[in-house]
């Protein structure tokens, strides 16, 4: 039985929820998953929340739901792209339970985000023939952080539940 929160967290595409859905039914534990957390509480899509509070605000809601996710029963939790890159969330993820990098090379997440450019507040108003550049810089940035995690798992060219199965060995369970 799962003692901890799993913190899924990596780039924007690299299969949080998706793979984390798959590692909870695995683990036989709840999933949750803090964007629609955030969705559900404030009745409003992420791209609603960003375009009207702006991204700052955004993200101090998203750390205080990261906070209240804490209190729910010990599962998996998928974060957003930009989640531990904002104040003393990955401290926090890190104390509170198990963190795990989902790490894919730029090149891919292009490939998977370039159908989901209008679902991806962060990437309104990117031309296609810049996206490999605006990913790549953001991922340079982001990737000191994500690489904090407990633990890292490069996933190209696995399937989700290839994936959760490497994730769940790596686990402590009690």
């Amino acid at each position: 039985m799962l003692q901890r929160h799993v913190y899924l967290l990596g780039f924007m595409a690299c299969g949080k929820t998706t793979v984390g859905r798959v590692l909870a039914q695995h683990l036989g534990c709840p999933f949750h998953d803090l964007d629609a957390l955030i969705e559900q509480r404030h009745g409003s899509t992420i791209a609603a929340l960003m375009a009207k509070h702006g991204e700052d605000a955004f993200r101090r809601l998203e750390a205080d739901e990261l906070r209240q996710a804490a209190q729910l029963p010990a599962g998996v939790v998928a974060t957003g792209g930009g989640t531990p890159c904002f104040g003393s969330n990955m401290q926090f993820m890190k104390h509170q339970g198990i963190t795990v990098y989902i790490e894919l090379p730029a090149a891919e997440l292009v490939e998977r985000l370039s159908a989901q450019m209008g679902h991806r507040p962060l990437l309104m108003g990117i031309a296609p023939a810049m996206m490999l550049p605006f990913v790549e810089q953001l991922l340079a940035q982001r990737h000191p952080i994500y690489s904090q995690a407990h633990h890292r798992v490069e996933a190209s060219g696995l399937s989700p539940e290839q994936l959760a199965e490497g994730i769940a060995r790596r686990l402590p369970l009690s």
